[in-house]
C-alpha cells in the first residue's frame, strides 16, 4: 500500500542527476519495495562441486541457451517476460537433461554404451483420443516404465561401487570416477563376476534373509514364512541369478514402493506437469490416470525466442536474434537439440496412422505459431514457411 502511494506521488517518473526518466509502474513499485528492505551483507560462497557434468554436450546446450537468451533480450523484453522465458527454459532443460541422463545410466548398465536418446512426441492438436494424442501418451508411458529400469541399474552400480571401496586392490586399477565416469562404470561392471565381490554380495544377502526370518541352513518348507521371507527363498533357490543380481533384487524390492513413488513424483515435477511452462499435461488422479507430452504456448514462445537467439549474430558488439528462421529448420533444431518430435512420429512408430498423425500435428503447430504471432507463411510450400521475430518494444531504464 505504501509503495502504491509512493508510486502515485512520483507520477511514474524517476529523478536522477541528469534529469527525469520515464519508468513503468511495475518497475517503480519493485524499486519502492526494495527500498523498504534492510540492507543485506555481501559475502562470497565457496562451491564444493568438483565433478564435471556427465552429459557434456547437453550441458553446453543448457549454458548456451540461457546465456544467449539473456544477451539477446535483456534490453528488449520487460523483466517479467524475460524471467518467464528463463523459468520455462531452465525447467525444460532440466527435464531433457534428466531424461537423457537416466537413459545414459540404463545404457551403461546394459552394456550398450550411452543408451538410446529419448524422443518426445509433442501433441499440438489438443484432440483427446486422436492418434497424435496416443503417440504423445505412449512416449510418457515408455518413460514411466524406464524409471524402474533406471532404479535397478543405478542400484546395481552403487552396490558395486560400495563393494569396491572395501577392496582397495581392485579399485586401484580403475580410472578416476569423477573425470572419466563412463569408463569407470564400464570397468566396474566388468568386475561384477570377481569372486571377492560375489562373496560380499552373498554375505549381505544372508544377513537380509536372517533379518527376515529365513534361516539359510534350515528348510523352511514346513513352517509358515512371511511374504518377504518367501520372496527371499525364491531368490536363494534361483539358478538364473548370480550373487550380485540376487542382492540387487532383494534391495530393490525392499524399497520398491517408496522409491517408485518418489521417482514418479520427481518425473512429474521435472516435466512441469500441468504448469504453464511444462511439457506434460493430463490427469494423475482418479480411475483413469493419463499423461501426455504437450507443448504449451508459453514453452513454444520460449523455444521460438531461444532458436532465434541461437541463429542470431553480432551487431556493433551486441548479440541480436535472427529476424526469421525457416520452420523446417526450427523443427530440426528442436529434434536434434532436445529430441522433440512434432512433424514426424517416433522411430518405433512406422504405421500409416502415425505418419498421418504427425502431418496433422504439423498443421496444428502452424496454427499455434500463428496465434502467438510468430508464423510467416509465404506459400503452401513447407520451404517457404518461417518463424519470425515478434515485434518487441525496446526499453532502457537509466
Amino acid at each position: 500500500h505504501q509503495a502504491s502511494e509512493t508510486g502515485a506521488r512520483n507520477a511514474n517518473r524517476v529523478h536522477n542527476s541528469g534529469g527525469t526518466t520515464d519508468i513503468d509502474i511495475e518497475a517503480l513499485l519493485t524499486i519502492c519495495f526494495l527500498d523498504g528492505l534492510p540492507a543485506a551483507g555481501v559475502s562470497a560462497l565457496s562451491s564444493e562441486i568438483k565433478s564435471s557434468p556427465r552429459l557434456v554436450k547437453q550441458s553446453e546446450y543448457f549454458a548456451r541457451d540461457v546465456l544467449g537468451t539473456l544477451r539477446c533480450y535483456q534490453k528488449e523484453l520487460p523483466t517479467t517476460q524475460l524471467t518467464r522465458f528463463l523459468l520455462s527454459l531452465i525447467n525444460f532443460h532440466l527435464f531433457v537433461y534428466s531424461m537423457r541422463l537416466m537413459n545414459w545410466v540404463i545404457g551403461v548398465s546394459g552394456g550398450n554404451g550411452s543408451g538410446q536418446t529419448p524422443e518426445f512426441f509433442l501433441d499440438c492438436t489438443g484432440e483427446r483420443g486422436s492418434f497424435s494424442d496416443e503417440l504423445a501418451r505412449g512416449c510418457v508411458e515408455r518413460d514411466l516404465e524406464a524409471i524402474e529400469r533406471y532404479m535397478r541399474a543405478s542400484l546395481r552400480l552403487r552396490t558395486l561401487d560400495r563393494f569396491l571401496t572395501l577392496i582397495p586392490t581392485l579399485k586401484a586399477g580403475l580410472p578416476d570416477r569423477e573425470e572419466n565416469t563412463g569408463e569407470y562404470l564400464n570397468r566396474l561392471l566388468a568386475l561384477a563376476g570377481e569372486v571377492r565381490l560375489q562373496a560380499k554380495a552373498d554375505q549381505e544377502f544372508e544377513q537380509i534373509c536372517a533379518e527376515n526370518g529365513l534361516n539359510m541352513d534350515e528348510d523352511s518348507e514346513e513352517r509358515e514364512v512371511t511374504e518377504a521371507a518367501a520372496y527371499l527363498r525364491d531368490l536363494r533357490d534361483s539358478t538364473d541369478l548370480d550373487s550380485i543380481d540376487r542382492l540387487v533384487r532383494a534391495l530393490f524390492e525392499a524399497q520398491r514402493k517408496s522409491a517408485m513413488k518418489n521417482m514418479t513424483g520427481w518425473f512429474y515435477s521435472v516435466s512441469g506437469f500441468d504448469r504453464p511452462y511444462g511439457i506434460m499435461s493430463g490427469n494423475t488422479r482418479g480411475a483413469r490416470r493419463v499423461a501426455r507430452y504437450t507443448l504449451s504456448n508459453e514453452l513454444l514462445s520460449t523455444l521460438v525466442h531461444v532458436a532465434l537467439a541461437n541463429y542470431g549474430g553480432e551487431v556493433d558488439g551486441r548479440r541480436v536474434p535472427a529476424v526469421r528462421l525457416p520452420l523446417k529448420e526450427f523443427l530440426n533444431w528442436m529434434e536434434e537439440r532436445y529430441g522433440l518430435l512434432i512433424a514426424k512420429p517416433p522411430a518405433s512408430e512406422t504405421s500409416a496412422e502415425a505418419v498421418e498423425a504427425a502431418r496433422r500435428n504439423l498443421e496444428a503447430i502452424k496454427v499455434r505459431l500463428r496465434q502467438i504471432g510468430v508464423f510467416e507463411n509465404l506459400s503452401d510450400d513447407f520451404d517457404a514457411q518461417y518463424i519470425q521475430r515478434p515485434m518487441q518494444v525496446s526499453r532502457e531504464v537509466t
